[in-house]
């Protein structure tokens, strides 16, 4: 089983989770985290991993401009259905189709 679908089976447990509060350190640290760390709203902000949603309800509480991202076809509904103020998109895995190898060379020098 891949991670995607190991995430959808487990869906409707994270959210149950998720949307429970008082249980986890975000209730606790995630005023902190939106004051001190997120940069003010202004731009588009990408949420990655969005899962339900809960972050991404917050970002649009300060105004941010959110675009919610997740491989769970059920965490993104979810996220959706609570709050449809953000845009949320479906994660699509993608193969690098060039390969790309360390440098064994030195950068030349400058005289």
């Amino acid at each position: 089983m891949n991670k995607r679908d190991a995430w959808e089976g487990e869906a409707a447990n994270w959210i149950d989770w998720a949307r429970a509060t008082g249980h986890d350190s975000y209730w606790q640290y995630g005023p902190v985290f939106f004051d001190d760390v997120v940069p003010p709203p202004g731009r588009r902000t990408l949420d990655v991993g969005c899962g339900e949603g809960r972050v991404t309800r917050d970002l649009v509480e300060k105004g941010h401009d959110v675009v919610g991202v997740d491989a769970s076809p059920t965490l993104l509904a979810a996220a959706s259905a609570a709050d449809h103020r953000a845009s949320y998109v479906m994660a699509e895995p993608q193969r690098s189709r060039s390969r790309t190898t360390p440098s064994t060379s030195r950068s030349p020098t400058t005289r």
